[in-house]
Protein backbone atom coordinates (compact mmCIF):
# COMPACT_ATOMS: atom_id res chain seq x y z
CA UNK A 1 0.00 0.00 0.00
CA UNK A 2 1.30 3.60 -0.81
CA UNK A 3 0.51 6.69 0.21
CA UNK A 4 -2.29 7.21 -2.37
CA UNK A 5 -3.99 3.91 -1.52
CA UNK A 6 -3.88 4.79 2.02
CA UNK A 7 -5.81 7.75 1.60
CA UNK A 8 -8.38 6.26 -0.33
CA UNK A 9 -8.72 3.46 2.07
CA UNK A 10 -9.91 5.78 5.13
CA UNK A 11 -12.19 7.59 2.65
CA UNK A 12 -13.57 4.14 1.66
CA UNK A 13 -14.08 3.97 5.65
CA UNK A 14 -11.35 1.30 6.85
CA UNK A 15 -9.85 1.98 10.49
CA UNK A 16 -6.64 1.68 11.48
CA UNK A 17 -6.52 -2.17 12.57
CA UNK A 18 -7.23 -2.85 8.43
CA UNK A 19 -3.27 -4.92 8.13
CA UNK A 20 -2.09 -2.87 5.21
CA UNK A 21 -3.33 0.32 6.63
CA UNK A 22 -1.37 -0.94 10.33
CA UNK A 23 1.86 -1.56 8.08
CA UNK A 24 1.79 1.65 5.79
CA UNK A 25 1.53 3.81 8.93
CA UNK A 26 4.70 1.82 10.38
CA UNK A 27 7.04 2.65 7.61
CA UNK A 28 5.90 6.10 6.13
CA UNK A 29 6.31 8.84 8.78
CA UNK A 30 4.69 11.36 6.92
CA UNK A 31 1.68 9.43 6.90
CA UNK A 32 1.86 8.20 10.38
CA UNK A 33 2.30 11.93 11.40
CA UNK A 34 -0.80 12.98 9.72
CA UNK A 35 -3.28 9.29 10.02
CA UNK A 36 -1.29 8.11 13.16
CA UNK A 37 -2.79 7.03 16.39
CA UNK A 38 -6.20 9.13 17.60
CA UNK A 39 -6.15 10.86 13.99
CA UNK A 40 -7.55 8.03 12.10
CA UNK A 41 -10.71 7.93 13.95
CA UNK A 42 -11.34 11.38 13.55
CA UNK A 43 -11.01 11.60 9.94
CA UNK A 44 -13.31 8.25 9.46
CA UNK A 45 -16.31 10.06 11.56
CA UNK A 46 -15.45 13.05 9.28
CA UNK A 47 -15.79 10.69 5.83
CA UNK A 48 -18.59 9.41 7.31
CA UNK A 49 -20.40 12.63 7.35
CA UNK A 50 -18.99 14.82 4.61
CA UNK A 51 -16.27 15.74 2.46
CA UNK A 52 -12.45 15.89 4.10
CA UNK A 53 -9.15 17.10 2.51
CA UNK A 54 -6.49 14.18 3.12
CA UNK A 55 -3.45 15.91 1.06
CA UNK A 56 -0.69 16.01 3.19
CA UNK A 57 1.89 19.49 3.02
CA UNK A 58 3.43 20.28 0.09
CA UNK A 59 6.60 19.10 0.48
CA UNK A 60 8.39 21.14 -2.68
CA UNK A 61 11.17 23.58 -1.11
CA UNK A 62 14.04 22.04 0.64
CA UNK A 63 13.28 22.55 3.81
CA UNK A 64 9.97 20.69 3.75
CA UNK A 65 12.16 17.71 2.28
CA UNK A 66 14.70 17.27 5.18
CA UNK A 67 11.71 17.75 7.44
CA UNK A 68 9.55 15.11 5.96
CA UNK A 69 12.79 12.63 6.66
CA UNK A 70 12.30 9.98 8.78
CA UNK A 71 13.04 10.64 12.24
CA UNK A 72 16.26 8.53 12.59
CA UNK A 73 17.88 10.42 9.64
CA UNK A 74 17.15 14.12 11.26
CA UNK A 75 18.28 12.82 14.68
CA UNK A 76 21.91 12.10 13.13
CA UNK A 77 21.97 14.94 11.10
CA UNK A 78 20.35 17.09 14.33
CA UNK A 79 23.36 15.43 16.66
CA UNK A 80 26.07 15.58 13.89
CA UNK A 81 26.37 19.36 14.80
CA UNK A 82 27.39 17.91 18.50
CA UNK A 83 29.99 15.53 16.96
CA UNK A 84 31.49 17.99 14.36
CA UNK A 85 31.91 20.77 17.02
CA UNK A 86 33.74 18.57 19.33
CA UNK A 87 35.83 17.31 16.37
CA UNK A 88 37.01 20.73 15.33
CA UNK A 89 37.61 21.63 18.57
CA UNK A 90 39.92 18.11 19.06
CA UNK A 91 41.98 18.33 15.59
CA UNK A 92 42.22 22.11 15.34
CA UNK A 93 41.48 24.12 18.22
CA UNK A 94 42.49 21.77 21.34
CA UNK A 95 43.57 23.28 24.75
CA UNK A 96 46.89 24.10 25.45
CA UNK A 97 47.27 21.99 28.41
CA UNK A 98 45.51 19.00 27.14
CA UNK A 99 48.92 16.88 28.12
CA UNK A 100 48.76 17.46 31.07
CA UNK A 101 44.49 17.19 31.80
CA UNK A 102 43.41 13.84 32.49
CA UNK A 103 42.61 11.24 30.25
CA UNK A 104 39.74 9.89 32.24
CA UNK A 105 38.39 12.78 33.56
CA UNK A 106 37.97 14.29 29.65
CA UNK A 107 36.56 11.80 28.34
CA UNK A 108 33.73 11.26 31.27
CA UNK A 109 32.88 15.09 31.00
CA UNK A 110 33.10 14.92 26.98
CA UNK A 111 30.43 11.77 26.67
CA UNK A 112 28.34 13.28 29.63
CA UNK A 113 27.72 16.50 27.73
CA UNK A 114 27.37 15.16 24.59
CA UNK A 115 24.82 12.47 25.25
CA UNK A 116 22.22 14.85 27.53
CA UNK A 117 22.71 16.89 24.56
CA UNK A 118 21.75 14.32 22.29
CA UNK A 119 19.02 12.63 24.97
CA UNK A 120 17.28 16.23 24.54
CA UNK A 121 17.78 16.37 20.97
CA UNK A 122 16.04 12.88 20.61
CA UNK A 123 12.73 14.51 22.65
CA UNK A 124 12.57 17.14 20.71
CA UNK A 125 12.60 15.54 17.58
CA UNK A 126 10.40 12.81 18.83
CA UNK A 127 7.34 12.51 16.08
CA UNK A 128 3.78 13.66 16.88
CA UNK A 129 2.46 10.20 16.47
CA UNK A 130 3.94 8.84 19.04
CA UNK A 131 2.49 9.19 22.63
CA UNK A 132 3.21 12.19 24.40
CA UNK A 133 5.97 11.85 26.73
CA UNK A 134 4.89 13.38 30.81
CA UNK A 135 5.03 17.50 30.03
CA UNK A 136 7.50 17.26 33.29
CA UNK A 137 9.84 15.53 31.12
CA UNK A 138 11.06 18.61 29.67
CA UNK A 139 12.18 20.84 32.72
CA UNK A 140 13.48 17.59 34.33
CA UNK A 141 15.94 17.31 31.00
CA UNK A 142 16.28 21.35 31.32
CA UNK A 143 17.29 21.23 34.68
CA UNK A 144 19.57 18.06 34.21
CA UNK A 145 21.44 19.79 31.56
CA UNK A 146 22.28 22.66 34.16
CA UNK A 147 22.99 20.38 37.27
CA UNK A 148 25.18 18.50 34.53
CA UNK A 149 27.19 21.30 34.14
CA UNK A 150 27.72 22.86 37.74
CA UNK A 151 28.81 19.60 38.75
CA UNK A 152 32.03 19.77 36.11
CA UNK A 153 32.30 23.28 36.98
CA UNK A 154 32.59 23.33 40.75
CA UNK A 155 35.19 19.69 40.31
CA UNK A 156 38.34 19.98 41.96
CA UNK A 157 40.63 21.97 39.84
CA UNK A 158 41.93 18.87 37.50
CA UNK A 159 45.71 19.85 37.41
CA UNK A 160 47.81 22.17 39.50
CA UNK A 161 47.84 25.10 36.91
CA UNK A 162 51.23 26.35 37.26
CA UNK A 163 53.21 23.45 37.66
CA UNK A 164 50.85 21.49 34.85
CA UNK A 165 50.55 24.50 32.57
CA UNK A 166 51.65 28.10 32.22
CA UNK A 167 48.28 28.66 30.08
CA UNK A 168 45.97 27.38 32.83
CA UNK A 169 47.22 30.02 35.53
CA UNK A 170 45.68 33.01 33.18
CA UNK A 171 42.19 34.58 33.62
CA UNK A 172 43.09 35.75 37.22
CA UNK A 173 43.19 39.40 38.16
CA UNK A 174 42.18 42.02 35.63
CA UNK A 175 41.96 39.26 33.13
CA UNK A 176 39.40 37.35 35.16
CA UNK A 177 36.15 38.89 33.14
CA UNK A 178 37.65 39.29 29.78
CA UNK A 179 38.55 35.18 29.74
CA UNK A 180 35.40 34.63 31.16
CA UNK A 181 33.42 36.29 28.89
CA UNK A 182 35.28 35.59 25.95
CA UNK A 183 34.62 31.97 26.89
CA UNK A 184 30.80 32.10 27.13
CA UNK A 185 30.89 34.23 23.48
CA UNK A 186 32.56 31.06 22.50
CA UNK A 187 30.60 28.73 23.87
CA UNK A 188 27.21 30.29 22.50
CA UNK A 189 28.94 30.53 19.03
CA UNK A 190 30.28 26.59 18.85
CA UNK A 191 27.22 25.72 20.00
CA UNK A 192 25.05 27.50 17.61
CA UNK A 193 25.05 25.29 14.93
CA UNK A 194 23.05 22.62 17.32
CA UNK A 195 20.16 24.95 17.52
CA UNK A 196 20.45 25.83 14.24
CA UNK A 197 20.17 21.98 12.49
CA UNK A 198 17.59 21.07 15.13
CA UNK A 199 15.35 23.91 14.12
CA UNK A 200 16.15 22.64 10.34
CA UNK A 201 15.43 19.30 11.02
CA UNK A 202 12.47 19.91 13.46
CA UNK A 203 8.83 18.96 12.12
CA UNK A 204 6.95 21.05 15.13
CA UNK A 205 5.89 18.51 16.86
CA UNK A 206 6.36 19.27 20.58
CA UNK A 207 4.99 23.13 21.37
CA UNK A 208 7.28 25.96 20.55
CA UNK A 209 7.83 26.40 24.14
CA UNK A 210 9.48 22.63 24.39
CA UNK A 211 11.43 22.97 20.63
CA UNK A 212 12.82 26.75 22.21
CA UNK A 213 14.61 25.41 25.67
CA UNK A 214 15.40 22.19 24.55
CA UNK A 215 16.97 23.41 21.64
CA UNK A 216 18.71 26.31 24.24
CA UNK A 217 19.74 23.35 26.34
CA UNK A 218 21.40 21.44 23.67
CA UNK A 219 23.28 24.33 22.61
CA UNK A 220 24.49 25.31 26.25
CA UNK A 221 25.74 21.15 26.62
CA UNK A 222 27.09 21.20 22.69
CA UNK A 223 29.23 24.93 23.33
CA UNK A 224 30.04 23.86 26.93
CA UNK A 225 32.02 20.20 24.84
CA UNK A 226 33.58 22.45 22.51
CA UNK A 227 34.79 24.52 26.00
CA UNK A 228 36.00 21.48 27.27
CA UNK A 229 38.38 20.83 24.62
CA UNK A 230 39.34 24.59 24.21
CA UNK A 231 39.79 26.14 27.29
CA UNK A 232 42.90 25.57 29.24
CA UNK A 233 42.17 27.32 32.39
CA UNK A 234 40.84 25.14 35.18
CA UNK A 235 39.59 27.60 38.12
CA UNK A 236 36.18 26.73 39.34
CA UNK A 237 35.69 30.48 39.14
CA UNK A 238 36.39 30.87 35.77
CA UNK A 239 34.17 27.48 35.01
CA UNK A 240 31.09 28.85 37.18
CA UNK A 241 31.03 32.26 35.19
CA UNK A 242 32.28 31.25 31.79
CA UNK A 243 31.34 28.10 31.13
CA UNK A 244 28.01 27.89 33.42
CA UNK A 245 27.47 31.51 31.90
CA UNK A 246 26.64 29.71 28.41
CA UNK A 247 22.92 27.98 29.67
CA UNK A 248 22.33 30.23 32.44
CA UNK A 249 22.21 33.48 29.86
CA UNK A 250 20.88 31.04 27.01
CA UNK A 251 17.75 29.74 29.24
CA UNK A 252 17.80 33.59 31.20
CA UNK A 253 16.66 34.60 27.49
CA UNK A 254 14.59 31.65 26.52
CA UNK A 255 12.48 30.73 29.56
CA UNK A 256 10.35 34.40 29.53
CA UNK A 257 9.88 33.77 25.73
CA UNK A 258 8.66 30.11 26.28
CA UNK A 259 5.92 30.85 29.69
CA UNK A 260 4.48 33.57 26.90
CA UNK A 261 3.59 31.07 24.69
CA UNK A 262 1.04 28.97 24.20
CA UNK A 263 1.94 25.24 25.62
CA UNK A 264 0.05 23.86 22.79
CA UNK A 265 2.69 25.85 20.26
Amino acid sequence: MNCEELRDAILAGKSATDPDIARHLEECEVCAEMFGGERIDGLLREAATGPVSLTPPTLGGPLDRVRSMRTPVRFAMAISAVLLIGGLNAVSLLRTDAVAYPGVRMGITLAALALSAMFIIAFVLRPVHLPRPDPRWLPGLVAGGLVLTIFFCILPEAHHQVMAHPESFKGQGDDFWPRAIGCLIYGCVMGFPTLALLWLVGRGGPSRSTALLGGLTAMALSGNVALQLHCPLVSVSHLLVGHLGVPVVLLSIGLPIALRWPRAG
